[in-house]
């Protein structure tokens, strides 16, 4: 993970000079504006031409394509630029981990009726979730039982 991902929000202006602040409810990204991001939750702020050239290997989108996905991303808040010299430099605005977060809830919510107990036994199902994970699994339910019991006990 790089240190670009885990940044709290933070204020930028957008082109037109508005400040941009990471939304609370995040709007949901394409697969193609998903891959723009991971270039810059990798390797931090970015000039399109340093964006571009991360892609050429796994995709044969031109600049324009790039800019248009970059474009979509910033009016959904995801994204802001800076401008310095002539270029744009790209930066995150929101973590992966609050982007994935708002996907995963959509997700339950749209195909399970928000009942994320019928995903997770699916998985198991299906196999995608194996002993060792569910061990894990179990490790981080009890850290959080432990830890919910500890702010009721100070709570009273």
């Amino acid at each position: 993970m790089s240190r670009w991902d885990e940044l709290p929000a933070i204020l930028f202006l957008n082109r037109e000079g508005a400040v941009v602040l990471m939304a609370r409810e995040l709007e949901s990204i394409t697969e193609s504006e998903w891959r723009v991001m991971e270039v810059l939750w990798r390797d931090g702020p970015q000039l399109m031409a340093d964006i571009v050239a991360s892609l050429e290997g796994e995709t044969k989108w031109s600049r324009t394509t790039v800019l248009t996905l970059a474009g979509r991303l910033e009016k959904k808040g995801y994204i802001g630029t800076e401008r310095s010299s002539r270029a744009y430099t790209y930066i995150p605005l929101v973590r992966r981990k609050e982007a994935r977060r708002a996907e995963l809830e959509r997700f339950i919510a749209l195909i399970y009726s928000g009942d994320s107990y019928q995903l997770v036994r699916q998985l198991t199902d299906i196999g995608s979730i194996n002993v060792e994970d569910l061990k894990r699994l179990q490790e981080r339910l009890e850290s959080r039982k432990k830890s919910s019991r500890k702010r009721r006990k100070k709570e009273d």
